[in-house]
């Protein structure tokens, strides 16, 4: 656009037609002194001249302050403009539930970029300091995302998913426990119920198998996870509650010489100790104390804190099978690193304008602060070093080398949570309510899950194309595993029994949920005092990547309840029934039918007994430690 010139003074005494006032040409016999016509022009010339000076003058003294009571007013009106467009975005944002929608998500994203125009950069804003604690690709990384840009991107709504996803889940996930030692304590389990256990998904980019890494909003979204997963939104879902996680890094040394660190626990620093929760067993490392029975005859584990686990090597060793040692040594953990999160999005300065503005109005945490966190760990005993968490940056360098195949992955794993509407299907609307904690009420997270339950006779008789019908039972299979976890979250043994065992293991061969039924379905057995049983439900799972943590369960329970060995007969009753469709006995024996498939059930795998995982090879594996029914 071209700009205007600007435009010159006016001269007061400047008309279009000339001189304002014509003077008489003189004659040889005037006189000198002025005519009377002469002197009244040049009276009101001055008389002009001094209106004019009169309004400018006036104009500065009593029309300057009306000038700026307009400025001021339009101001004001742009500001309420821009508070307007605030609210809208924290509005969507409260209920989200309701309003997560393509457009509705798009309108948010631009109205809080009409709020932005009114904001000026924050003053001594800098990228946290602990980002020069990354490897050298992913500080370089950290630049290319432009955390300083004062502008929201499209991109921005699954982080804002996110956040919300977690904030909804921390507000009542912790049981209404006020210290946060045991508020950490009641996350870690929510997690483990709630993310089941399972080797890292891979995908074929011509030749070379890579993994897909996930965000945690997928993580949470899917239900399954690793170890690394599992840790990272339990550390996120902490940061919700106001409460400084990490993630416990071991210090080892190569075989050719060296070193690598491999990501261990989650670490609370709760009054100068630093306790600890393990991921891949999904359990609290024991304290010297632990594990013993409640009152009623329940598994309790309180955490171990780090300097009593580096001082005692006998609680590490309650971890041990009888047949397998724990991969883990009281020496090695005399210092440790301790990874603290510092995922791109909490450190860009929009995040930290928005979460000035949100304070009082939406609880929800937008930032972090890691080397204010890293504060909390550094004078801890036995920590060495406290660094930022590379697992962000490394899923972005994985979706770039994934490129259009990390789509198809997500695509694909979304679709069980496209089928019922073109937008906000049955499942997806679930899964919303279920992180909201809706559970009672006239429309809740079981309300939309029951809808997704297309009964057996219909999608016979519907004629669907055998790919349609298989995800239509892949939605079913969803919905009842999901409603299992309410129904336990609820107290209701009863409900979650039959959806575990019935509608889930019996009536699916329990499908990509088979681990997550089976430990789910034992920790209902021993809340309801069914020791016996909750034994063999968790020694029935020998192949998942969950088998070594209830295995340890079933091990302690039996100690501690004084019972007889029963491994041989394990794999026996309430699971050896036969499922009513494929026709395979539920012994924890992943055996995938042609249903499974169509369902979605991964192949077999080799899957680790640890969840360690190097943090210098993002991509690597983690290491080893040595049917149809109306139901």
């Amino acid at each position: 656009m071209q700009e205007r010139e600007p435009l010159g003074p006016i001269s007061p005494i400047q008309s279009r037609g000339g001189p304002l006032f014509s003077q008489p040409e003189p004659s040889s016999n005037s006189k000198t002194a002025p005519s009377l016509k002469v002197v009244v022009g040049l009276v009101l010339a001055a008389a002009i001249i001094l209106g004019l000076v009169w309004l400018a003058i006036s104009d500065r003294s009593g029309g300057y302050p009306q000038r700026q009571a307009r400025l001021k007013a339009d101001q004001a009106l742009a500001q309420a403009r821009h508070d307007e467009a605030l609210e809208y975005a924290l509005e969507t944002l409260r209920e989200l539930e309701e309003r997560d929608l393509p457009e509705t998500i798009r309108q948010m994203i631009d109205r809080l970029n009409q709020w932005m125009e009114s904001q000026k950069p924050l003053e001594g804003w800098r990228i946290d300091p602990l980002v020069e604690t990354l490897p050298e690709p992913y500080r370089k990384l950290v630049d290319e995302l432009r955390l300083d840009q004062m502008k929201f991107e499209q991109e921005d709504a699954s982080f804002f998913r996110e956040v919300v996803w977690l904030r909804n889940i921390a507000d009542w996930a912790h049981k209404g426990a006020v210290d946060p030692l045991s508020q950490a304590e009641a996350i870690f389990d929510w997690v483990v119920r709630n993310i089941q256990l399972e080797a890292p998904p891979v995908i074929v980019p011509g030749s070379q198998m890579v993994r897909v890494l996930p965000w945690p909003w997928e993580t949470l979204l899917f239900g399954r996870g690793t170890a690394i997963d599992r840790a990272w939104v339990c550390v996120l879902l902490l940061r919700q509650l106001g409460i400084d996680a990490g993630i416990v890094g071991l210090v080892r040394r190569e075989s050719l010489g060296g070193e690598r660190i491999d990501l261990w626990a989650v670490g609370v620093p709760v009054e100068g100790e630093l306790y600890l929760f393990e991921p891949t067993l999904g359990l609290p490392v024991p304290s010297p104390t632990s594990p013993s029975l409640d009152s009623q005859g329940r598994l309790v584990v309180r955490p171990a804190t780090l300097r009593e686990v580096a001082g005692d090597d006998s609680l590490l060793r309650k971890l041990d099978l009888p047949d397998r040692r724990y991969p883990v040594r009281a020496e090695e953990l005399q210092q440790v690193v301790v990874f603290v999160d510092g995922s791109p999005h909490y450190l860009s300065q929009r995040m930290f304008l928005l979460q000035g503005r949100v304070a009082g109005r939406l609880s929800i945490v937008l930032t972090a602060s890691p080397s204010e966190s890293a504060k909390r760990f550094a004078g801890l005993e036995h920590v060495k070093e406290v660094r930022l968490l590379p697992t962000p940056y490394q899923v972005i360098e994985n979706s770039r080398l994934l490129g259009q195949g990390r789509t198809l992955w997500l695509l694909q794993q979304l679709r069980p949570f496209m089928v019922g509407r073109e937008y906000g299907s049955p499942l997806w609307k679930g899964r919303q309510y279920h992180f909201r904690g809706i559970f009672e009420g006239d429309v809740t997270a079981n309300t939309y899950y029951q809808e997704a339950r297309a009964p057996e006779r219909q999608i016979r008789e519907q004629q669907l194309e055998p790919e349609m019908a298989a995800l239509l039972r892949q939605v079913k299979l969803y919905a009842s595993y999901w409603l299992g976890l309410i129904a336990a979250e609820q107290g209701n043994a009863v409900s979650a029994e039959d959806y575990f065992l019935e509608r889930t293991l019996k009536a699916f061969g329990g499908g990509p949920f088979l681990a997550g039924a089976l430990y789910n379905l034992g920790r209902v057995y021993e809340s309801e005092g069914q020791i016996a049983k909750a034994i063999q439900v968790y020694r029935a799972d020998q192949n998942s990547a969950s088998a070594w943590g209830n295995s340890l369960r079933a091990k302690w329970l039996e100690t501690l309840h004084g019972l007889e060995q029963q491994r041989e007969e394990s794999s026996q009753g309430v699971v050896s029934e036969k499922a009513e469709s494929g026709g395979k006995e539920l012994a924890g024996q992943e055996k995938v039918t042609s249903q499974e498939e169509a369902l979605g059930a991964a192949p077999a795998v080799e899957h680790s007994e640890t969840g360690t995982i190097s943090v210098d090879s993002p991509n690597s594996e983690p290491i080893s430690a040595g049917g149809d029914s109306d139901k």
